[in-house]
């Protein structure tokens, strides 16, 4: 059966959407395929690493195809399109994998045909070196989506967010933030999955891309912040104090501002049971702020203040919204602002290679699966 179950709900902030005020979500499950069949029936190229690229300019144009703004007008499209990479962690069965969209409309009839409509899409120009399955009933689609950790009461599930490293400096313009980059190599993700795959408790690794601008005060903002200067003459002497804060922002920048440049708002979240792994928090942020020819600031971990405001961030995954962590920035909707060469290093399906990955199982069915 290939008709997926859709839910269909009012959207959380419906308030702020009154033209399309019902949401559809929609999941699916999926799994490598297996190497040789691969290498025999899928191969383009001369040899395995050609195969890798392959494989990676494809999950690169499915993410590519995700863009859909108002182009004509500047601004994000009401039916706010959303899709999210689901990696969740079974203990003792392995790693699953799912792929989430999220579309709204004005009414729950044209809810329930446009997430019909997505699935369709995503379907259709799903990376064919894996085997995707739609959740198609309500059973199945709380297996793929995690939805009794997300929903966990109490303080047991933890909840992180992973974020490119923000660090205010002194200039001569006062405090300006200083942010990192998402970047990664062709096979950084490997640690990620088997970072995952060793856990002993259940966890859940949630990736969100949202497509999006820069609106008129973000690009003021930029702007301002490249604008900043030098480093303040009279700031205390520390690591920081002959930080190049030019040479680094102007650079940085220049990319946001470039004709052109295709937006995405994204996220990362980490959800684990009873206490923070502090090694798989490790493993996924190193994997995606990787320096290439030059250091970078990193990455940083955001926690919620509050264990209710964790529950809420937990909630608002499970509904498939951006939940808000603190920024430095006036406009704290830039700290969450990625360009595509950053959402394609990030949003990536795990690729095993011919030996498959030490110590990593993927899951082919849902049978047995509470």
């Amino acid at each position: 059966m290939d008709t997926p179950y859709i839910e269909v709900s009012a959207v959380p902030h419906a308030a702020e959407l009154k033209s399309h005020p019902y949401q559809a979500v929609f999941a699916a499950w999926f799994y490598p395929r297996p190497f040789k069949e691969l290498v025999d029936n899928f191969r383009w190229g001369f040899n395995n690493e050609t195969l890798l690229l392959e494989a990676l300019d494809r999950q690169k144009q499915f993410v590519e195809i995700q863009y859909a703004v108002d182009r004509e007008n500047r601004q994000e499209r009401p039916d706010q399109h959303t899709v999210s990479l689901r990696c969740i962690n079974i203990p003792g069965q392995g790693l699953l994998l799912a792929i989430l969209g999220k579309v709204c409309a004005q009414s729950e009839e044209q809810a329930q045909h446009a997430g019909e409509l997505y699935w369709r899409e995503i379907k259709s120009i799903f990376p064919y070196d894996y085997v995707l399955f739609p959740a198609t009933d309500r059973k199945s689609f709380r297996q793929v989506t995690g939805w009794e950790l997300l929903t966990t009461t109490g303080e047991t599930a933890i909840i992180r967010q992973l974020k490119r490293l923000e660090k205010p400096m002194r200039t001569q313009e006062g405090l300006q933030p200083v942010l990192g980059l998402w970047q990664s190599g062709i096979r950084s993700s490997e640690l990620i999955w088997r970072a995952l795959a060793g856990m002993t408790e259940p966890a859940l690794l949630n990736i969100s891309i949202h497509p999006t601008v820069l609106y008129v005060d973000e690009v003021q903002t930029l702007w301002e912040l490249r604008n900043a200067g030098a480093p303040e003459p009279n700031a205390p002497k520390g690591l920081y104090q002959s930080f190049p804060y030019r040479s680094w922002i102007e650079p940085f920048i220049n990319r946001r501002l470039t004709p052109w440049k295709k937006f995405f708002f994204m996220q990362i979240h980490v959800v684990t049971l009873n206490h923070v792994n502090e090694s798989l928090l490790r493993s996924i942020g190193a994997s995606l702020t990787r320096d290439s020819n030059e250091l970078l600031p990193g990455y940083e971990i955001a926690k919620p203040s509050s264990p209710s405001l964790g529950h809420k961030w937990c909630k608002q995954l499970h509904q498939m919204e951006m939940p808000e962590a603190e920024s430095y920035f006036v406009l704290p909707r830039l700290s969450d602002l990625a360009d595509m060469e950053e959402v394609t290093s990030v949003f990536r399906f795990p690729y095993p290679p011919a030996g498959e990955l030490p110590g990593v199982q993927f899951i082919k069915s849902l049978d047995g699966i509470d």
